[in-house]
């Protein structure tokens, strides 16, 4: 069963209709993540644990998947299983659903790829009335304008339509890439926001940019990281953004590094790397394997004094910021 564009909100906060199990397919990685996490969240009832399990149809034997369908875990009330990377293949073990169609413990969340409009995957879950289906395209004008005045909404923020509009022109349709730019606005620390605001805030740099200066100052390449950061870092907004992207790294690689010690690298780096990060793969694998928990200790107290001084010493944030992160590349060295 396709789920519309015009519900797939609603179905994502209300899994209702109860749809299991559910295929989202697309060209977009980001939305079909971003979407993905909501859809577990939602079954989880947003605060009740419980386990995910990941099937990647690369990795494994379709030939396993009925073991894995079938062994429930023994530990979680409810349980989420995601199937990645299918091919045409897995519409041979469609049968294996049928165990979970009215099962209300055990979800499966399917994740594709494109699919051509004849794929059986995409055939038999549009045809399927127990299954849903929901494509995630690039972001088109009218959608983007809709994230974006959502985003105001849930963040309490208001924007001059001329702001609105300029980031309708501005953030492109890559979904991940918009939800990066749009954390911007939050660090101009301003309610109403203006066409001037959001104009300086979005244009001159983009997440990429903030992406290499935290890589070369975790790699400790402080010549590298002080001239892109006097290049790049202009303002209060440039100096929070570039915190939070050093802290968000800070803790997707404290995760990586969990993982790291349980499995192989490859499997760290692929369970805890975000897929925007792609350019940045070998770096991260080096980051995992040669990091331990002291350093991101370590490193999360230094972003924690730095938060401390910059709000205290708004006028001169810019030279705290530095400091600290050439401290913090000290740290990660």
């Amino acid at each position: 069963m396709k789920i519309l564009n015009s519900n797939i909100n609603k179905f994502i906060n209300d899994l209702s209709p109860y749809k299991n199990p559910i295929l989202l397919y697309g060209p977009d990685e980001g939305l079909t993540l971003y979407r993905s996490k909501l859809i577990i969240k939602s079954f989880f009832n947003k605060n009740t644990a419980g386990e995910t399990r990941v099937f990647d149809c690369k990795e494994k034997k379709l030939t396993e998947l009925e073991n894995v369908i079938s062994s429930g875990s023994l530990f979680s009330k409810k349980e989420v299983l995601k199937i990645t990377n299918p091919g045409e293949s897995l519409s041979g073990y469609f049968d294996l659903f049928n165990s979970v169609y009215e099962n209300n413990n055990v979800l499966i969340v399917i994740i594709a790829g494109e699919l051509a409009p004849r794929s059986k995957i995409r055939t038999h879950f549009e045809r399927e009335k127990n299954c849903g289906t929901i494509a995630c395209y690039k972001t088109d004008p009218y959608a983007l304008k809709k994230i974006i005045i959502d985003f105001a909404i849930q963040n309490n923020l208001k924007l001059e339509n001329s702001s609105i509009s300029y980031l309708v022109e501005t953030l492109g349709d890559n979904f991940q890439i918009i939800l990066n730019e749009l954390d911007k606005l939050l660090f101009l620390n301003e309610k109403k926001i203006t066409y001037d605001m959001v104009r300086g805030a979005v244009s001159s740099n983009n997440s990429e940019i903030f992406e290499n200066m935290v890589f070369n100052c975790f790699e400790n390449k402080k010549n590298l990281f002080i001239r892109e950061f006097n290049l790049n870092v202009n303002d209060h907004v440039d100096a929070g953004y570039l915190l939070y992207k050093t802290k968000n790294l800070l803790l997707i690689l404290n995760k990586a590094i969990k993982s790291y010690n349980e499995n192989n690298i490859s499997e760290a780096v692929k369970k805890n790397m975000p897929k925007y990060l792609f350019r940045k793969k070998t770096i991260f694998a080096y980051l995992v394997q040669n990091k331990n928990k002291n350093n991101i200790a370590k490193s999360l107290g230094i972003i924690s004094e730095i938060e401390l001084k910059m709000r205290k010493n708004q006028n001169i944030n810019k030279i705290f910021l530095l400091r600290g992160m050439l401290n913090l590349a000290q740290t990660m060295k």
